[in-house]
């Protein structure tokens, strides 16, 4: 098969972009059928459309029985290797999580949109970020040999670092319907969360590598999610893996 060349010298050739530029510039923006989504599938829809309240609202009426239903769900590390991207994704919980000791956790309870409980202290929606970035990334000492883990990195050697994690409970107990404002609430902790993550994986990148995270290689930055993975829990009340009160 012989190969295509580009010409770039016809007069017919940039006829041929501009209509084609034109052409999508008209073509609709495709509508997404939202009712025949799975339910991971819904929450990163959700999650996109937090800031968006007219198609945000839709979601969370389809959403309202899935966090009931699936149990729980675990954020990844999503790795794209044929883009070159990192991100996060939604994925079920099937295999029973083995028994982790409640301090490796930080609780994040949403009672109602004007309730949030984190480790079992009422707090305000601003202050969960740092107080998860400490328990998790700076724990006080009485806590540091239960949390700290040395892992072998072939890119960095020997490096310390936390097993803690997130536990974002949202109250959905028996027949409550979750209202649209409590689903922005979860939605607002678990995108705070991801920062708690991602500012841990830039403090590593400027201490070892001396450059923001943002700007290392793709390479680099695989490097670093396989050290510093998400490590957030989603689920109901009624699914929480150690069913006991999240609230003081």
């Amino acid at each position: 098969m012989g190969t295509i060349k580009i010409i770039r010298r016809t007069k017919f050739s940039f006829l041929i972009i501009t209509l084609l530029i034109l052409f999508n510039g008209c073509e609709k923006k495709k509508v997404v059928d939202y009712s025949k989504l799975n339910s991971t599938d819904l929450l990163m829809e959700a999650y996109k459309n937090r800031d968006n309240d007219t198609t945000f609202s839709k979601i969370c009426i389809l959403l309202d029985d899935s966090i009931k239903k699936d149990d729980m769900f675990i954020i990844a590390t999503f790795v794209n290797e044929t883009d070159k991207t990192i991100g996060f994704s939604f994925v079920k919980n099937y295999d029973p999580i083995p028994e982790i000791n409640e301090r490796l956790m930080f609780d994040i309870y949403i009672e109602n949109e004007n309730n949030i409980y984190a480790n079992k202290k009422k707090v305000e929606l601003s202050e969960i970020e740092n107080l998860a970035y400490k328990h998790t990334f700076m724990p006080e000492s009485e806590y540091y040999r239960m949390l700290k883990i040395n892992i072998n990195s072939s890119d960095f050697g020997e490096v310390e670092t936390f097993r803690g994690g997130v536990n974002l409970v949202l109250n959905a107990n028996n027949n409550k319907k979750v209202t649209t404002n409590e689903w922005k609430v979860l939605f607002e902790c678990l995108h705070k969360m991801l920062n708690v993550f991602d500012t841990k994986r830039n403090n590593f990148a400027l201490n070892k590598l001396g450059k923001k995270y943002d700007d290392l290689s793709f390479e680099q930055k695989d490097s670093i999610t396989k050290l510093i993975g998400y490590a957030i829990i989603i689920s109901s009340d009624d699914s929480n893996i150690w069913g006991r009160d999240l609230m003081k």
